[in-house]
């Protein structure tokens, strides 16, 4: 696992959460399919039903490590592992979405080594980037962003206790300290962890 600045003189508010590709590195999605599913709903546009992922379908790539509870994948879903998936569920938010995911292994000789996969549908979506501060990549054709090299939070502009998106760049999955702490992050098996001031 890899972490910045959890230390006690930290100045960060909160802290975005990715997997931690040199640990997760053995174990990944190489392939999906959708069905009818947008991708992009995962990324807390709306609630979503069980019954929309009946036809999705991930393939994992399953190498000698273990397996982290946060999952690279191309998606930029969310999917973490049953343990870190009950963590989130005792949070007791109503504006996390915890949904189960069908999982193939890529290579059939390791189907029986699959384990249950879930995807984090974080609804909460908060206004609180201070677009001075951060350092940002905007895509040159549509100005959107593309990139956040670095991101700074406005002051009391974000839930404290919670999971949550940011407006404007909604894949990205960010904790607060107190649910980093909560949910004890910083030790989890690839996950890694980088602050936002």
């Amino acid at each position: 696992m890899r972490h910045e600045g959890l230390s006690g003189s930290d100045r960060a508010v909160a802290y975005r959460l990715y997997p931690d590709i040199p640990t997760s590195n053995d174990f990944e999605v190489e392939d999906y399919e959708l069905g009818k599913l947008d991708s992009r709903v995962l990324w807390g546009r709306r609630r979503v039903s069980p019954d929309e992922l009946n036809n999705v379908l991930l393939k994992l790539r399953i190498g000698r490590g273990d397996v982290p509870d946060l999952v690279v994948n191309p998606l930029s879903w969310t999917i973490v592992s049953a343990g870190l998936a009950e963590a989130i569920q005792r949070l007791d938010d109503e504006h996390q979405q915890v949904l189960a995911l069908n999982v193939e292994a890529s290579d059939p000789s390791d189907q029986w080594k699959v384990p249950p996969l879930f995807v984090v549908n974080s609804l909460r979506t908060v206004d609180a980037i201070d677009f001075s501060r951060s350092d940002i990549v905007y895509q040159r054709d549509s100005g959107k962003v593309m990139l956040f090299k670095k991101t700074c939070f406005r002051p009391s502009s974000f839930p404290k206790e919670f999971l949550f998106r940011l407006k404007g760049y909604q894949f990205a999955l960010y904790s607060s300290k107190e649910v980093v702490e909560r949910l004890a992050l910083a030790g989890r098996p690839g996950v890694a962890l980088f602050p936002v001031t």
